[in-house]
C-alpha cells in the first residue's frame, strides 16, 4: 500500500514537472518578446533624449539668431529715424534762415523807403513830450532808441521831482532805465545815481512783468556795481553805489 502511494506521488510530481516545463517552454517566447520590447523602449528613450537635446540647442540658437536679427532691425530703424530727424531739422533751419533773411531784407527796404529820424528829431520829440507832461512817453521814446546819449539827454531835460514825486514811470520803463544806466557804469555820475536809486526803490515786485525780469536786471546791475567799486575805489559815488548794492541784496531777487 505504501509502495503504491509512493509510486503515485512520484508519477504526480513527474507529471507536474513535465507540465511546468511545457509552460516555461511556452513562456520563453513571451519573455523574449518582452525583453525585445523593453530594449526598444530603452532605445526609444535614448533616441528621444538625443532628439530633445538637439532640438533644445537648435531652439536656443534660433532665439539667439532672432535676437541678433531684432537688434539689427532696431539699429536700422534708429538710423532711419535719425536720418529723417536730421533732414527735418536741417530743412526747418533752412526755412528759418530764409524767413529771417527775408525779414531783414524787408526791414532794410522799409528803412530805405522811410529814412530814420535823426537824433536831433528824436531829441525834439522827447522835449515836446516832457513839455506836455508825458514823462513816461518821453523816457520810453529815449529807451527804445537803445542810445545811451538819448537817455542821458532825457535825464538832463526832465524834472527829477516830477518824475519821482510821485513816480510816473511804468514798470517796464523803470526796468529798461536801470538796465541802460547800469550798462555804462564807467561814466557814472550824480544824476544817473539819483535816477538809478529811485528807479530801484519804485520797482513793484508784485507786478508780474517786474517779478519776471527784475532778477536778471538787478543781478546784472549788482555785478556792474562791483566792477565799478573795484576799478574806482576813490570815487565820490563809492558809498552811494554801495547803498545800491545793499538795496538790491535786501530785495532778495538776485539770480
Amino acid at each position: 500500500m505504501f509502495h503504491q502511494l509512493k509510486e503515485a506521488f512520484v508519477l504526480g510530481i513527474k507529471d507536474f514537472m513535465d507540465q511546468f516545463d511545457g509552460y516555461l517552454t511556452k513562456l520563453q517566447p513571451v519573455k523574449e518578446s518582452t525583453d525585445e520590447i523593453l530594449t526598444k523602449v530603452n532605445s526609444f528613450n535614448e533616441l528621444f533624449e538625443k532628439v530633445y537635446h538637439k532640438q533644445k540647442l537648435l531652439t536656443r540658437e534660433s532665439i539667439l539668431e532672432s535676437r541678433k536679427d531684432l537688434k539689427a532691425v532696431e539699429m536700422s530703424v534708429v538710423n532711419q529715424l535719425s536720418s529723417i530727424m536730421k533732414t527735418e531739422i536741417r530743412k526747418n533751419l533752412e526755412d528759418q534762415a530764409t524767413s529771417l533773411e527775408n525779414s531783414m531784407l524787408n526791414v532794410v527796404r522799409s528803412q530805405a523807403q522811410t529814412p530814420a529820424p535823426s537824433i536831433y528829431d528824436v531829441q525834439e520829440q522827447i522835449k515836446a513830450l516832457l513839455h506836455q507832461g508825458h514823462i513816461n512817453k518821453a523816457f520810453h521814446q529815449a529807451l527804445i532808441a537803445n542810445d545811451l546819449a538819448l537817455v542821458e539827454f532825457t535825464l538832463d531835460k526832465a524834472d527829477y521831482k516830477e518824475v519821482f514825486n510821485p513816480c510816473c514811470l511804468e514798470q517796464t520803463v523803470l526796468l529798461s532805465l536801470i538796465q541802460q544806466i547800469s550798462a555804462d557804469m564807467n561814466n557814472h555820475n550824480d544824476i544817473k545815481q539819483k535816477y538809478l536809486s529811485d528807479s530801484i526803490l519804485n520797482l513793484d515786485l508784485t507786478d508780474s512783468i517786474t517779478r519776471e525780469h527784475a532778477p536778471k536786471v538787478l543781478t546784472e546791475l549788482y555785478k556792474n556795481c562791483q566792477s565799478y567799486l573795484k576799478l574806482l575805489p576813490k570815487s565820490t559815488l563809492f558809498n552811494n553805489v554801495r547803498m545800491i548794492m545793499m538795496a538790491i541784496q535786501g530785495m532778495g531777487v538776485m539770480i
